[in-house]
C-alpha cells in the first residue's frame, strides 16, 4: 500500500481564476513587512482587478500550518527567472519532452 501525503506548507485554495494565474505564473505572492503577510503581484494590472493588494493567511486552527514562505519565495522566483530568459531572448535551445513521454 502506498500513502501519499500532501505538505499543507504547499496548498493554497483559491477562487478558480487566482489559481489559473497563479498556476500560469502571471500572479504570483511576494513577502510584505509582517509575518505570514504578502504583496500580491502581477503580470498585468488588470488580473488585479478586484483583489487586494496583500493577504495575510490566518488559520482558526493552531495545528494546521499556514503556507511556507520558502515555497511561495520559489514560486515567485520561477516567475522571475522566466522574465529574464525572456528579456535575453528567451532559451537557445527549448528542452524537449522525453521520448518516452511523448505519448503521454
Amino acid at each position: 500500500m502506498v500513502l501519499i501525503s500532501y505538505c499543507l506548507q504547499n496548498i493554497l485554495i483559491m477562487e478558480v481564476s487566482m489559481s489559473m494565474f497563479i498556476g500560469t505564473l502571471e500572479i504570483w505572492l511576494e513577502a510584505a513587512d509582517a509575518p505570514d503577510n504578502y504583496r500580491v503581484c502581477a503580470t498585468d494590472p488588470a488580473f488585479l482587478i478586484h483583489v487586494l493588494d496583500t493577504v495575510t493567511f490566518t488559520t482558526p486552527d493552531p495545528g494546521l500550518p499556514l503556507p511556507d514562505p520558502r515555497y511561495l519565495g520559489i514560486h515567485a522566483t520561477c516567475y522571475l527567472d522566466t522574465e529574464s530568459i525572456d528579456e535575453f531572448g528567451g532559451l537557445a535551445d527549448p528542452p524537449q519532452k522525453a521520448p518516452e513521454l511523448a505519448q503521454v
